[in-house]
């Protein structure tokens, strides 16, 4: 695998722009891409090996439950976060008049899934965090009896404002809300334990932070509330016995994998386990080294003249940063032009790894000023 270092070597050896981009796409570990590459190249060669694939898909469900900790009954795979988000809208048991509450700014995956249940009768309310704060009191504020879900995302996409999970989890145990989070822009950067901070559902694409392929996520499914969920979709693979072709016996799974319905995304698989072993055997370094980068950031932009920084100010950090400057639009597109990757949401999003650096925030800012 390899020093940190050389991990970042390898990473910065190839890349030909300067990306501040992760919070859109990682770019990609040499480990990741010939894993990606072997795995077809193999197929074209030999042909499938469903086996050898399988075996994979539980070393990567044991990976993952080793970084959120969890079981690795509790982990499925499925095709982005969207899908998954898609799957606890359903899996839930909502009726007509219960409401389910989100933020309101939110990535759409984690929008559109709830608003597709307001034909039902479900409501969907929005608590406004534009001040950058989420706490007990606007909970308390926006909830009542028929409560029945709290989605959230761990860290906003659009500002990189962290979210305490620790006090929403607590909300939802004493008022008996299913607590659901999209992780994707905090998991590989920021650490988790499902079980320290009770969560029902976790759910996390690979492609950015965890620095695999697209077209493969994860769910997180707390056993707990297994037994009490719907089954919106279902496939010979969450069966018991699901290499059994010829007897039709409907056996689901008390696991999560219960809503895994065939082959998958097999490449994907082996291309996300090595993304998530680098992820394990640095991720104290990893996280500190993001910390220091953001940081580095925010303080700088905090001295330039017509800019600022709009990300909150209290709370964690994790390696978004939104930029509020003049003519910001003009100044993104020029950096574009240039060859510096960032994202324009409202002002300049800057996204930053492990594999940025110093120089990569000083380039940024010399474009900006």
């Amino acid at each position: 695998m390899g020093t940190l270092e050389e991990i970042i070597r390898d990473i910065r050896s190839t890349a030909q722009k300067c990306y501040l981009d992760t919070g859109a796409m990682s770019l990609m570990p040499k480990t990741v891409f010939e894993a990606v590459e072997d795995f077809h190249e193999s197929r074209r060669r030999n042909g499938p090996s469903f086996a050898e694939y399988w075996k994979e898909v539980d070393t990567l469900r044991s990976r993952i439950a080793q970084l959120i900790g969890s079981a690795p009954e509790e982990i499925m795979f499925l095709q982005n976060t969207s899908m998954g988000i898609n799957l606890a809208a359903k899996a839930v048991d909502l009726k007509v008049g219960d409401n389910v509450v989100v933020t309101n700014i939110e990535f759409p995956s984690n929008i559109y899934p709830w608003m597709n249940l307001e034909s039902q009768g479900v409501e969907v309310r929005m608590i406004d965090i534009s001040d950058g704060r989420l706490d007990e009191e606007k909970l308390a504020k926006i909830c009542d009896e028929k409560t029945k879900v709290l989605s959230i995302s761990w860290v906003q996409a659009l500002n990189g404002m962290v979210t305490d999970l620790q006090m929403c989890s607590e909300f939802c145990q004493t008022h008996d809300i299913v607590f659901v989070v999209d992780a994707i822009q905090g998991l590989g950067v920021l650490p988790i334990d499902v079980k320290k901070v009770h969560i029902d559902f976790l759910v996390s694409g690979f492609f950015k932070w965890l620095l695999g392929p697209d077209g493969i996520a994860f769910v997180y499914i707390n056993q707990e509330i297994l037994g009490n969920l719907n089954n919106p979709f279902i496939g010979w693979a969450g069966m018991k016995n699901k290499f059994d072709y010829t007897t039709y016996k409907f056996d689901l799974l008390l696991e999560a994998r219960r809503y895994e319905t065939g082959n998958m995304n097999f490449s994907g698989i082996f291309g996300a386990r090595q993304g998530v072993e680098i992820i394990l055997e640095h991720q104290e370094e990893i996280g500190e080294k993001v910390q220091n980068l953001t940081q580095y950031l925010r303080d700088a932009v905090q001295k330039l003249d017509g800019a600022e920084v709009l990300s909150p100010a209290e709370g964690e950090m994790a390696g978004i940063t939104l930029i509020g400057c003049r003519d910001s639009k003009q100044k993104y597109e020029l950096l574009q032009k240039k060859g510096i990757t960032v994202n324009y949401r409202n002002g300049i999003r800057v996204s930053l790894h492990f594999y940025n650096t110093t120089e990569d925030i000083d380039c940024f800012l010399g474009t900006i000023r």
